[in-house]
């Protein structure tokens, strides 16, 4: 995966694939969330590039409720043993697939596109990451 160092880069800000380029770290928790962060920034890329099809397709397989190989349902990943922090994992899940089926039907008719519907939902996704992580710092 290549990040663009510079605000106005041509490139994409991701290229490749953000599953295997340089990790070279065991699979921790934080691990877990790096890469997840990762991807919410490739999705964010794609879509302001207009790219619907391809952040589709990334919220589908990297983080909706589908596995990358799209053989089973996806479990939340790094939860801790609570209910509440499973619900939110899961709560995570759910938006990133809602994010993939929107962009989806946008990529399959461009005319009837709505940006800021979109962009809604992803920020919606990302809300759902904070709440995760707001629980988990609560005392």
């Amino acid at each position: 995966m290549i990040l663009a160092t510079g605000a106005a880069a041509a490139e994409p800000v991701c290229q490749g694939d953000t599953e295997t380029a340089g990790n070279t770290a065991p699979a921790t928790h934080h691990y877990g969330m790096h890469r997840h962060l990762l991807h919410l920034l490739c999705i964010a890329d794609r879509l302001a590039q207009g790219d619907y099809k391809e952040a589709a397709a990334l919220a589908k397989v990297k983080l909706g409720l589908k596995s990358a190989a799209g053989k089973r349902d996806a479990s939340p990943e790094f939860v801790e043993p609570d209910q509440k922090t499973w619900e939110l994992g899961w709560r995570f899940r759910q938006q990133a697939s809602r994010l993939s089926e929107i962009a989806e039907a946008a990529a399959q008719n461009p005319a009837r596109a709505d940006a800021g519907k979109i962009n809604a939902e992803f920020v919606k996704l990302t809300k759902a990451c904070f709440d995760c992580h707001q629980a988990l710092e609560a005392p």
